[in-house]
């Protein structure tokens, strides 16, 4: 509920208004599409999904990788039983339906949606465990997640390993 006090109880009418706004936007903030969002939002720097593939990728700090256990449904349930915490209503938000329905929007979310031709473009840039090696200088640059790489090598360069 909204808080009491000289805001909300001076004029009846502003209070009542002020409580059907709240009501309103915990009913919105508890839908599907706002959980949705709100997965979105706590996940967009980890999480793509590729339509073509039917797939999410996560970010694990060094390259994205296919995720195949359903990690991705259970955070989700996470965002539902967070929701339930601040007052939702857990027999909707618990449900098998709203999860699902949860993770079925996230996929269409921009902050998630990539498409097949954006991963591995860069030829000359080489993954590695201890970074990424740019294979025309011989940099060493440090991994990056908006580079959509999704392969690694096994082994990282030396600190003295020739060009």
């Amino acid at each position: 509920m909204p808080p009491e006090g000289p805001v909300w109880g001076a004029d009846p009418e502003i209070a009542k208004e002020a409580k059907q706004l709240h009501k309103l936007n915990a009913d919105v903030a508890f839908s599907e599409d706002g959980l949705a969002l709100e997965f979105a939002a706590r996940h967009e720097a980890e999480l793509r999904y590729v339509a073509a593939w039917g797939h999410w990728l996560q970010w694990n700090g060094k390259h994205w990788s296919r995720e195949r256990t359903h990690k991705v449904y259970d955070m989700a349930r996470n965002v539902c039983r967070d929701a339930v915490e601040r007052g939702g209503d857990s027999k909707r938000l618990l449900s098998a339906k709203t999860v699902a329905a949860i993770e079925w929007l996230a996929h269409s979310d921009r902050r998630h949606a990539a498409t097949s031709e954006d991963w591995d473009t860069d030829p000359w840039l080489l993954n590695t465990p201890g970074g990424i090696v740019d294979l025309k200088t011989g940099d060493l640059l440090p991994h990056d997640p908006l580079r959509y790489m999704t392969k690694i090598t096994a082994v990282a360069p030396a600190d003295d390993c020739p060009r």
